[in-house]
């Protein structure tokens, strides 16, 4: 027998994600599983990072949403993990610093059955040299403000939505869809790639696109006029969904 909950699909040919402990099954945030005691948690961690010297950023968070945006008044970069979870262990925020990287985690130690926790980071209004994003079963929302040379995001059965400036990006998913809006600042060069999900593309202050467009079993839809700007480089996969460029 197979299920589909929220996108997310669980039985024959599908993934069962484990989380240290009896099988789970996760639905956008959420963790379904067997028998253990539990009991509901509220979480609320918060961690700051001195962004000076900081280049690069990695996000990991398994099941929770990421959403990532600039505070224009802070010098800080500030990750929030917080809401109530059904849980018999903890949930925890770390972040490491080595050199010029900072890394922010969502930890879960045990079982975790039921729940709903929102993962913010915020960072100053600068430019990184690469902003990364890994998740299981979570939507990754990158938002306007936030620029980096280069912008990575990957995710098994979530969405990934981006409104970031960028010279390079790669944005992959499995089961879900891509949304990507690029008003050009220089010449970009970009990677979009999902399995079963839809990708859509918003292009500006492009003159030059050089585009490869492939779905296996989607219609492919490209509305794009090039106007006066920069030259990018594009190339967008997807096997069962829809591609729609304008």
């Amino acid at each position: 027998m197979k299920i589909n909950i929220s996108g997310c699909s669980f039985g024959e040919n599908s993934n069962v994600v484990m989380i240290k402990g009896d099988n789970n099954v996760v639905v956008n945030g959420r963790i379904l599983s067997g028998n253990s005691k539990r009991q509901l948690r509220r979480v609320d961690e918060k961690k700051l990072v001195d962004a000076e010297g900081i280049e690069k950023i990695t996000i990991d968070s398994s099941v929770f949403d990421i959403n990532l945006y600039v505070s224009k008044d802070s010098s800080k970069i500030q990750a929030h993990c917080y809401g109530e979870v059904n849980i018999d262990g903890d949930v925890e925020l770390q972040t490491y610093v080595a050199k010029d990287e900072v890394k922010i985690e969502v930890i879960m130690n045990g079982n975790c059955y039921a729940g709903q926790l929102k993962f913010e980071v915020i960072i100053p209004d600068k430019t990184f040299k690469r902003i990364r994003t890994k998740s299981i079963c979570a939507n990754v929302k990158i938002e306007e403000d936030v620029s980096a040379q280069t912008i990575e995001a990957e995710t098994t059965s979530g969405n990934i939505d981006t409104q970031a400036t960028f010279s390079n990006a790669s944005l992959e998913t499995i089961s879900g869809n891509i949304s990507c809006y690029i008003d050009a600042t220089g010449d970009i060069r970009a990677k979009f790639s999902s399995v079963s999900g839809n990708v859509l593309l918003e292009l500006a202050n492009l003159k030059k696109v050089n585009l490869s467009a492939r779905s296996v079993s989607g219609n492919v839809q490209n509305l794009y006029r090039e106007e006066d700007g920069y030259s990018a480089e594009v190339k967008v996969t997807t096997v069962s969904g829809d591609v729609r460029i304008k």
